[in-house]
């Protein structure tokens, strides 16, 4: 009898163990991350994947947030956007600035396509299925040093919507 018990208490600490452990899996999904750091994940990647692409973007305000390694005037950054027909917006004191122009070409000095796309719910955005990275000829600058540029991409999506 006790060794029947034995058992049956052997079987019920297993039937425990498998029931604990499926709970525990139940919730959780693998989800792989993309092959290429360079294409963007998460959130606004599941944004751009439940809306139509329209195509290159027709934007004429694209913009892009920039993070800078300091608070001091973004020299190298300026003199770059200027040259690739974008302009900056900068204060005093931060750490970021936006780089703003057409979005053709923002794609072309950043080497990104920039896409229309319209939402589920009728809402028209820009945005880049590809994060951007630092342009060469900042890398290693004041502006945006190179240990910047090896340690984290210092360059944001670009993601203002506008709505039509």
């Amino acid at each position: 009898m006790v060794a029947k018990l034995l058992r049956h208490r052997g079987k019920r600490r297993l039937l425990a163990a498998v029931l604990v452990a499926l709970l525990a899996t139940a919730g959780l999904r693998v989800v792989s991350a993309p092959p290429n750091p360079a294409v963007i994940g998460g959130p606004l990647a599941l944004l751009l994947a439940s809306s139509s692409d329209l195509g290159p973007s027709q934007a004429g305000d694209a913009q892009l947030t920039v993070t800078l390694p300091g608070a001091t005037r973004p020299e190298a950054l300026i003199a770059w956007a200027d040259r690739h027909n974008l302009w900056v917006r900068w204060r005093p004191g931060h750490r970021w600035a936006i780089v703003e122009g057409a979005a053709r070409d923002v794609a072309g000095a950043f080497g990104v396509p920039v896409n229309d796309y319209m939402g589920r719910k009728g809402q028209v955005f820009y945005a880049s299925p590809q994060q951007p990275t630092i342009p060469a000829p900042l890398r290693g600058t004041r502006s945006i040093p190179r240990t910047v540029a090896r340690a984290k991409i210092s360059i944001a999506i670009l993601s203002s919507a506008r709505i039509t």
